[in-house]
């Protein structure tokens, strides 16, 4: 009777049993559920998550092992779209998007490395166009970086290092033209060979520098590639000036215009005017296309001295001398340098 009446209460325990290892599995679930745990050593474990204040939008959901973010990192902006995915890698190197607000596209994407920027980030436009690359070592630009057009040709590539340019510097134009061509050290100071370019490829201003400044023969040019002036520069100033192609005026130091000379092949040759050292300055009023007024000043009373033209450096043709008060003083004929009488 009695190993019966036993047997009668262990059979009836054996749910209660069930029930009670059931309740402890699922306190054990929920648990390991819960999102922002420690675990004993103060270790962050499984799955973190913090809302924007006030909301309950996530700012942030991670997750962790032993106080390391593993797996996927995702931020929210406030209206609860995706504002950054950051894929933890086991090598310690972090692949990070980051998007436009309010559903937008992607913004850029690269890697972090201990928090910090590495390596090659790419930057997009809203319409997804791919706007930047840049080169990052430690949380600071450092190698090529590289600005693209609308159209995804290339407009600017510049070297960096710890953060400044230092290296080689190339602007474009939109029809993948160099616009420039330079070395640029810490940030501000030019060095080397430096060159800008007409939009049809062929040199604008060509010349050196020697610790940030102009030094030995700059040459300018025209569009069709021949020589305007060559300047002459020391420690960053012109010491001397050889026109070469076109016109050419000269002034006094008041502004006051002196000569006009024609140039070609580094010769004087074309008409000329050298004028008189007088006349005023006048402070007038101007309207714009637009109708608003703005002050200009006008030169009024300069006078010509003499005028005619030169030939491969020779007066040639009929000069003309006149007086101050632009009455024709002489005339003279010239063949080639040689006054005919």
């Amino acid at each position: 009777m009695a190993d019966h009446t036993c047997k009668r209460f262990v059979n009836a325990m054996r749910p209660v049993r069930a029930a009670i290892l059931l309740c402890c599995v699922l306190f054990s679930f929920f648990a390991e559920a819960q999102p922002n745990r420690k675990d004993d050593k103060g270790r962050k474990q499984g799955e973190w998550m913090q809302p924007h204040e006030g909301t309950d939008i996530p700012a942030y959901r991670t997750e962790f092992k032993d106080d390391k973010p593993v797996g996927t990192t995702e931020r929210y902006y406030k209206d609860g779209s995706l504002q950054a995915r950051i894929d933890h890698g086991k090598s310690g190197t972090d692949r990070a998007e980051i998007f436009y607000p309010e559903r937008g596209g992607l913004m850029a994407k690269g890697n972090y490395v201990s928090r910090e920027r590495d390596s090659t980030w790419q930057f997009f436009d809203a319409e997804g166009n791919l706007k930047a690359e840049e080169t990052y070592r430690k949380g600071v630009k450092h190698g090529i970086s590289r600005i693209y057009f609308e159209d995804g040709s290339l407009s600017e590539k510049v070297t960096y290092a710890e953060g400044v340019k230092h290296g080689e510097w190339e602007q474009y134009y939109p029809n993948g033209n160099l616009k420039l061509k330079a070395t640029v050290r810490e940030g501000v100071t030019y060095e080397g060979e430096f060159t800008n370019f007409h939009p049809n490829g062929k040199p604008m201003l060509k010349g050196k520098y020697t610790d940030g400044k102009r030094e030995s023969s700059w040459y300018t040019y025209k569009e069709s590639g021949a020589v305007e002036v060559i300047h002459v520069y020391r420690e960053g100033k012109v010491v001397s000036e050889h026109p070469q192609n076109g016109e050419f005026e000269k002034y006094y130091p008041d502004d006051i215009k002196r000569s006009m000379h024609t140039y070609k092949n580094g010769k004087k040759h074309g008409p000329f005017r050298e004028y008189y050292r007088q006349g005023e300055w006048r402070t007038e009023e101007a309207v714009d296309e637009f109708g608003n007024a703005r002050p200009v000043q006008r030169l009024y009373g300069t006078q010509v001295m003499r005028e005619g033209r030169y030939y491969e450096d020779e007066l040639h043709g009929e000069v003309i001398t006149y007086t101050e008060k632009g009455k024709v003083k002489k005339r003279e004929h010239y063949e080639k340098g040689q006054k005919i009488k």
